[in-house]
């Protein structure tokens, strides 16, 4: 059965907005996964290597480069939900925190 909207959810821009949200979100979790992933096979990489020196050195400097992409993820995410909660801007596709790649 095919539901109908009323004339007055119809009109709302809450249904765009939210579409919009979820994109956003979608695409915030997929760049999320993605960054961890790639973390999760440096510290396999360092796993596996023999200890070293140098070893340890790439992996702390790693380490220490983590948070960085994943803050600018979330902060480019907390930027567009602002963005659309606040309805100032005209709602855009696909916006900040958005990957790149597509689905």
């Amino acid at each position: 059965q095919a539901q109908t909207l009323d004339e007055d959810t119809a009109s709302s821009s809450e249904l765009p907005r939210a579409a919009l949200l979820c994109h956003a979100h979608k695409h915030l979790l997929r760049d999320l996964m993605r960054e961890l992933q790639a973390q999760l096979g440096a510290v396999g990489a360092y796993e596996k290597r023999s200890p070293s020196i140098e070893a340890a050195a790439a992996y702390r400097v790693a380490a220490e480069q983590a948070a960085p992409p994943l803050v600018e993820l979330l902060a480019a995410y907390e930027l567009r939900v602002a963005e659309l909660a606040s309805g100032s801007h005209p709602p855009r596709s696909p916006g900040p925190g958005t990957s790149a790649a597509g689905p």
